[in-house]
């Protein structure tokens, strides 16, 4: 059976710190110290800690230990097997299937567990207690392959973003620009369900409520793009604070206009473009991380708008259960909801819109 990439790079580290151990250089306590060490950083850990640095340095294996610490989570998905083996009790046949990791890489794994005379389960724990989600880089993909988000717009939120979709696309902001994109922020609250399944593991099932949309005036927009305001949103995170504080700045939305509906079908309109997921990464840290109340934004909205008579036959729309259409007031309308991963990206995957406009003028997409 041919090595590993794991299995060569840890085996240099283990089998080194075994000589040592038998030399009498290092005792038994240093010895399980430095393979719980090595077992954090296995589970991908952000930082190496400080005595596996120093015993790797004096040994001459820096760069193996950098080499093994670059791969984790990006190369070798060891940290996303972990968590869902450990954390998530999925089946070690699906995570094999899934994160690409050998039965012998999880037998090396099962090997560092016992040299350091440790629980692996409290020890993912404890990580956990350390660092934020949003520290574990890695974890997104764990949620994206695990969680589902069923997103939940109320009458009143759905009517406020429309109303400035409606008005920017419809009232031209200039002789040269027939409309404009607009950039809103929406609020409301999460909650959650979790259920485990044999072999699957534990699911979790995200529902987002979004009570308000509240478009930003002060946002710098024209036909293909829409800057927000830095100085508008402390003002909506202050002001809804008081007149709001059961809620929180649960996501945002941002209209992406076009002159025909045959565009829309034509460019898939109603998907967010690597601008827009690197604007929602931006926002979604810059909410995170507010000294006076911080906000986890886990939804992100676009609107695809376009003049078109209302028609039954549309061709190339999306098939997506993230995206409704409709037709109003002489336009085509698309809604696409994306969710926001721990690490701040975007995606599509297990999420369900859901709108109590659907039974009457909504329509899957």
């Amino acid at each position: 059976m041919p090595v590993t990439f794991l299995q060569r790079n840890v085996r240099k580290i283990t089998d080194r710190i075994g000589r040592r151990s038998l030399s009498g250089e290092i005792g038994k306590k240093q010895k399980q110290n430095l393979f719980r060490a090595l077992f954090y950083v296995l589970m991908g850990e952000p930082l190496i800690p400080d005595n596996l640095i120093e015993f790797c340095e004096k040994e001459k294996l820096e760069p193996t230990l950098n080499r093994l610490f670059e791969s984790l989570g990006t190369r070798c998905k060891l940290p996303q097997a972990l968590h869902s083996r450990i954390i998530k009790s999925v089946s070690l046949k699906r995570v094999q299937e899934k994160w690409g990791i050998s039965k012998s890489d999880l037998s090396l794994v099962k090997e560092i567990v016992k040299e350091a005379d440790i629980d692996p389960q409290d020890e993912h724990h404890l990580l956990h207690r350390y660092y934020e989600s949003g520290d574990l880089e890695w974890l997104a993909e764990v949620e994206n392959e695990q969680d589902e988000v069923d997103v939940i717009i109320s009458v009143q939120a759905l009517e406020e973003m429309l109303l400035g979709v409606f008005e920017t696309y419809k009232v031209p902001k200039s002789k040269k620009e027939p409309f404009s994109e607009v950039f809103g922020l929406c609020l409301g609250m999460a909650s959650r369900n979790r259920t485990t399944k044999k072999g699957l593991g534990q699911k979790t099932k995200w529902f987002v409520y979004v009570e308000k949309a509240v478009p930003q005036i002060r946002a710098k927009s024209d036909a293909s793009s829409v800057i927000p305001n830095a100085r508008s949103i402390n003002a909506l995170v202050e002001t809804s604070q008081s007149l709001f504080p059961q809620l929180e700045i649960i996501g945002d939305y941002h209209s992406h206009p076009y002159h025909t509906a045959g565009q829309i079908r034509r460019y898939r309109g109603w998907e967010a473009s690597p601008q827009d997921s690197t604007d929602i990464a931006l926002l979604y840290r810059e909410l995170k991380n507010l000294k006076s109340r911080k906000h986890r934004m886990r939804v992100s909205f676009v609107i695809a708008i376009a003049r078109g008579k209302a028609s039954r036959r549309i061709r190339n729309a999306s098939r997506s259960t993230n995206v409704v259409r409709f037709t109003m007031a002489g336009c085509h309308v698309y809604i696409s909801a994306y969710r926001i991963l721990s690490d701040g990206s975007m995606s599509e995957k297990g999420v369900v819109l859901q709108s109590p406009y659907r039974e009457t003028f909504l329509k899957v997409a």
